[in-house]
């Protein structure tokens, strides 16, 4: 199976897209998306920096991979490349900083 490539066009920065912020996230990467650069592409096809804070590796392609990501970009962007990861059936998981305790699924 394969994730896809990147279908966004470049455009000219308005303030909307210049106001960055935080958002915490964590994810179950299912084993049909071991192998292929799921986290990768957020930072290439949506222009979001991707900070792994942890991670538990799959060691087969039989088992998920979960991560807990910090996402720093502007809102819309942060919002397409959630839409990416939830397309591709991903579980998210949201936190609105590295302080909260209480994960909501998204």
């Amino acid at each position: 199976m394969y994730a896809g490539f990147c279908n966004s066009s470049p455009v000219t920065p308005s303030f909307k897209e210049t106001h960055r912020i935080r958002q915490r996230i964590q994810l179950q990467i299912p084993p049909k998306y071991v192998r292929e650069p799921v986290i990768s592409r957020l930072a290439s096809c949506y222009e979001v920096e991707v900070n792994i804070l942890s991670a538990l590796m799959a060691t087969t392609a039989q088992e998920s991979g979960w991560f807990d990501l910090e996402l720093f970009a502007t809102p819309d962007r942060i919002q397409q490349a959630l839409a990416y990861l939830s397309d591709l059936h991903i579980e998210i998981w949201t936190g609105s900083s590295r302080n909260d305790e209480g994960w909501q699924f998204s």
